[in-house]
């Protein structure tokens, strides 16, 4: 559970790589690594870890980002 100190960031965007156009989600609570959700493959976790790089410092002051499930692309 959050505490009233964590700052909590999401982000969501449709990613743009493949036909698929699969709706991907970012989560951020302070002091951890981005989870990204939603990606059916590889090319979207990529996608979504490179625009969370270019986000302002006040935004995100890491670049890391984890996937809570294993993905691959069948295409």
């Amino acid at each position: 559970s959050r505490g009233l100190g964590d700052v909590y960031k999401r982000q969501s965007m449709s990613c743009e790589i493949c036909p698929r156009g699969c709706f991907l989600e970012a989560e951020n609570r302070s002091g951890e690594d981005w989870v990204i959700t939603g990606n059916d493959c590889e090319r979207g976790y990529a996608f979504m870890r490179a625009r969370l790089a270019y986000l302002p410092d006040d935004e995100d002051s890491t670049d890391r980002a984890t996937t809570d499930k294993s993905t691959h692309c069948d295409d």
